[in-house]
């Protein structure tokens, strides 16, 4: 491989890195992990996942730790922010013997493939009156690869030995008691399972801090794959991908989505070998 290759390989995966690592919903605090456990689920080798634009391989596992939802131990959304505000004994309802009520979503206007699609801002998807995730404190945004996908920060150290004074700050302490852990835990459990059922369907999700998540069916993820990878390398800048996409008849990505892809253009590749595997095993049905 000459130089210039290498170059060109090292920004693109420079700017897979940044655009993954740089918006990042808040880390799970161990308080939340001690009061909450963790659920774990089941690998899924169906469905989509793009993060910040980012395509995930297969499979999917779907779990949840203390207040966050992860998606192959990257957070992907934390309904519920772990602060005395957000969760306090009036912003937590008592439980519901209806269990299974809908979720809440904002409706979006049908695309042209006329197959469901949702969209849904960082908000909490259930109607509790709980702030739902929130955008990304300060110092959270710029972390590596590892931090993402929930390997321990390393603190730094004073020149003294001891923690900086703002690293000795420690958040407030949420006071729970236990029926309202148990419905918390509850409602966070029935938010990680409907992602896994999506998954399992094999619905498309674009997760993404900065402006919400898109979802759709596997009819609506099928035409996109077919066009994307071609689209992704091919295009010159993120509004070149989308009409691209726009001329095969795939309208439902909107720019925002398609700043993200583009940042993470090399994901054709991977993307590419996903589309192979849909085609291989749409032929063995037939």
């Amino acid at each position: 491989m000459c130089r210039k290759h290498i170059i060109v390989v090292c920004v693109g995966f420079f700017s897979i890195l940044v655009s993954v690592s740089r918006a990042q919903l808040p880390e799970v605090p161990g308080e939340a992990i001690d009061a909450l456990g963790m659920t774990l689920g089941t690998p899924k080798r169906t469905g989509f996942v793009f993060i910040e634009g980012r395509y995930i391989s297969l499979p999917y596992t779907v779990s949840r730790k203390g207040n966050g939802i992860f998606i192959n131990r990257i957070q992907v959304e934390q309904p519920f922010a772990w602060t005395p505000e957000a969760l306090t004994p009036s912003t937590i309802p008592p439980p519901k013997t209806d269990v299974d009520a809908p979720v809440k979503t904002e409706e979006v206007k049908p695309s042209s493939l006329d197959t469901p699609l949702e969209t849904a801002a960082p908000v909490s998807v259930i109607d509790t009156g709980v702030v739902a995730s929130q955008p990304p404190t300060e110092g959270t945004a710029g972390k590596t690869l590892d931090s993402l996908f929930g390997e321990p920060a390393t603190n730094s150290v004073g020149v003294d030995g001891k923690n900086p004074p703002e690293l000795e700050k420690k958040t407030p302490s949420v006071v729970l008691t236990q029926t309202q852990k148990d419905e918390l835990r509850k409602k966070l459990d029935m938010i990680r399972a409907r992602y896994e059922l999506g998954l399992a369907r094999g619905e498309i999700y674009f997760f993404s801090v900065k402006h919400g998540r898109v979802n759709g069916t596997y009819g609506t993820a099928r035409p996109l794959f077919a066009v994307l990878p071609e689209a992704l390398r091919y295009s010159q800048s993120p509004q070149d991908l989308m009409n691209h996409l726009r001329q095969k008849g795939v309208d439902f990505v909107d720019l925002a989505t398609c700043t993200d892809l583009y940042q993470n253009r090399l994901n054709f590749m991977a993307i590419n070998d996903r589309r192979r595997m849909i085609e291989l095993d749409e032929a063995a049905k037939h």
